[in-house]
């Protein structure tokens, strides 16, 4: 039984490739288009990795990495914020938001960076 990953992310198409590509490399990817459907399912079970885009239509991706952080059984599980509105230096100075990867993404650097995080 591989690690589990729950996927953030609004638009279709990015959604169905990262969960592809994730579930390949042996991952079990649960997606969900909105913060709303997030927060109705992804605490229970909590995941080994959040994988966040950052605008989404009902919320903010940084909102939910706070929410994450806060809770007892999700506070120790990485955070990967994604964005193609931004840049990993104006991400630097938010808090908590100290692991990032820009949209389009290479999806290499993206199963590595998971990985990484995942062994870490």
């Amino acid at each position: 039984m591989g690690k589990i990953i729950y996927v953030l992310e609004d638009d279709q198409g990015i959604s169905d490739i990262v969960e592809m590509v994730l579930e390949s490399e042996g991952y079990q990817v649960s997606c969900f288009p909105s913060v709303s459907t997030f927060n109705a399912t992804a605490f229970k079970p909590p995941a080994d990795l959040y994988l966040l885009d950052i605008m989404l239509p009902d919320g903010n991706g940084l909102d939910v990495r706070e929410a994450l952080s806060n809770n007892s059984n999700t506070a120790a599980s990485p955070v990967l914020i994604m964005s193609a509105h931004t840049n990993r230096s104006e991400v630097s100075g938010w808090p908590r938001a100290q692991h990032f990867i820009a949209k389009p993404f290479d999806i290499n650097e993206l199963t590595e960076k998971i990985a990484s995080l995942l062994t870490d």
